[in-house]
């Protein structure tokens, strides 16, 4: 049976805090949660490192591809990322620059739950201690006005 956006999102919280808070990780590779339409199937938690945006791109492939052959409904995925504002303009004079390269950036774990009809997304800022290791996540409230965007999240549309 398919789990629901909240179902899915929730899992993903309780893995994002147990491995940094308690089991005390220094870092988690993105990481994405299939669930699948058959009562018989497990969901599945697949590790898909990267090191550069080639690897990514071929890995989320890979990924999509098989959500096409097991029919997969809905998904989850999580990963730590550098997060930054935008205000719409720097997009329309071509002035964008990604947020890891952005001085106002911040260190975030984010996750996201996805059907065909809805998606939700929560972030945590990773609060760090003077060693470098993660001491507390805490919950970032984005403005409303704000909403994420990432094509990671589009996966279930048709191509």
């Amino acid at each position: 049976m398919t789990e629901t956006v909240e179902q899915i999102l929730d899992g993903l919280t309780k893995l994002v805090h147990k491995a940094y808070l308690e089991k005390k990780v220094e870092t988690l590779p993105p990481t994405f949660y299939l669930t699948f339409p058959k009562p018989t199937q497990k969901a599945a938690l697949i590790p898909t490192p990267w090191a550069n945006d080639e690897e990514k791109k071929r890995m989320v492939h890979d990924v999509w591809l098989f959500m096409q052959i097991m029919g997969v409904e809905a998904y989850g995925f999580m990963s730590e990322c550098w997060k930054a504002y935008t205000d719409g303009e720097d997009l329309a004079n071509g002035s964008f620059q990604r947020p890891s390269d952005r001085i106002d950036k911040t260190e975030v774990v984010m996750a996201f739950a996805v059907t065909e009809k809805k998606t939700l997304y929560r972030t945590w800022l990773m609060i760090r201690d003077w060693k470098g290791d993660v001491v507390e996540l805490r919950e970032d409230e984005m403005p409303q006005e704000t909403e994420p965007v990432s094509w990671l999240a589009e996966l279930l549309k048709k191509k």
